[in-house]
């Protein structure tokens, strides 16, 4: 996702979780060696297919995992929270919310909940009933560990007026509380760890688990298989009665459901943390350069993404093409995805964004005139960002 604004993390996460990984400066030369192998075990077992969940299984790749992923991972939350906050606020109303994180890992996303709301959120007071669940007991301690100690060093944090860490299946697990359900349902890289026969009894759980205002945001690696997965889950969310809120600014078909090259995701430009930094100079890996994922947000009762927001509302679901005398890119609402074409001698002020624009950026779009490939930004055409 292709924002103006960079995301960080705050420096009390990372000087927490530098603590947290043994990592705290001066660094010497020994330790960011050793978590850059222990990252690179843990790439080889995802990209080979191994099962991610043994990358847990040994206390040195949990560690290398937390200085690293951990990081990459909880700033997807921003501006997917930043986005809900300015259309459906949950977290600046203030109180008192109960948020559950199927597949907690080492409390990545919920340490990320926390951070944004420390940096976004200090308007009204806030407090969370937390729940988390994972299949491996250490990364069960690992989280509790962390989310305790964030809470406890980071000045201005949330309260975390109680915190259930819970080790088991979230297809079989009892949860404290749950009938009650939850105001925020998080799960990261989860669904596209599910079989494929499971996605929907997992959607079915996740719906019952949700208050009726409530809201689930999905997280999940910016890769095509992916997102295939996460179109699975889609695909179940009329069946029980839940709405799409974003990225799709439309309910409608997928545009790319058989596209068999191309896939929606975002990208994250950020400032990461120096060790993060200092184990892409060691491994040659570049989350430095920004992070791909793909996302979906759903909820029960509010009303859709596009609700009142009209036809002419399209997200860019591509980076700029750039041809001689041309750019190019594409846009989607979730049941069409359009190629726009604008010539660089145009000059109108009503599409100078045009050139600007990045991925996820949300745009309204009018004026514009169809060609046989493509649509035409042409002199009096409207093409101006609105997030």
């Amino acid at each position: 996702m292709t924002h103006a604004t960079s995301h960080a993390l705050s420096c009390a996460f990372e000087q927490i979780l530098a603590r947290h990984c043994g990592c705290e400066e001066p660094l010497s030369e020994a330790v960011p060696a050793r978590l850059a192998d222990g990252v690179k075990k843990i790439a080889d077992i995802y990209t080979g297919g191994g099962e991610p969940c043994t990358a847990f299984k040994d206390p040195a790749l949990r560690t290398a995992y937390a200085a690293y992923y951990l990081p990459c991972n909880a700033i997807k939350l921003f501006p997917i929270l930043a986005e809900l906050e300015r259309c459906r606020p949950l977290l600046g109303r203030g109180g008192r919310l109960r948020v559950l994180d199927l597949g907690c890992g080492p409390g990545t996303l919920i340490v990320g909940l926390l951070d944004f709301c420390l940096q976004q959120c200090r308007q009204a007071p806030l407090a969370f009933d937390i729940t988390a669940i994972d299949r491996d007991s250490g990364n069960c301690r690992s989280a509790r560990e962390l989310i305790q100690s964030y809470c406890a060093a980071a000045p201005g944090a949330p309260s975390v007026a109680s915190l259930h860490i819970l080790t088991g299946d979230v297809h079989g697990l009892a949860m404290p509380g749950s009938a009650a359900g939850f105001d925020l349902i998080l799960a990261g890289n989860l669904i596209n760890e599910l079989e494929a026969g499971r996605i929907a009894d997992c959607a079915r759980r996740i719906a019952a688990l949700l208050k009726p205002d409530g809201m689930l945001v999905l997280l999940e690696p910016g890769t095509l298989p992916s997102f295939k997965s996460l179109l699975l889950f889609r695909d179940e969310l009329p069946r029980h009665a839940m709405r799409l809120l974003a990225p799709c600014m439309q309910p409608g078909t997928c545009p790319l459901r058989h596209s068999p090259d191309a896939w929606c995701h975002e990208k994250l430009f950020w400032s990461p943390p120096g060790l993060v930094r200092l184990i892409d100079e060691r491994t040659g890996f570049s989350k430095h350069k920004g992070v791909k994922f793909s996302y979906l947000v759903a909820s029960r009762n509010a009303p859709p993404a596009g609700a009142g927001a009209g036809a002419d509302h399209w997200r860019v679901v591509s980076y700029v093409i750039r041809n001689k005398g041309e750019e190019r890119l594409y846009v989607c609402n979730g049941r069409e995805r359009r190629l726009l074409r604008r010539l660089v001698r145009i000059r109108s002020q009503a599409s100078a964004d045009f050139s600007d624009a990045g991925r996820g950026d949300t745009v309204i779009v009018s004026g514009a005139e169809p060609r046989t490939d493509f649509f035409d930004i042409g002199s009096d055409a409207v093409f101006r960002k609105i997030s």
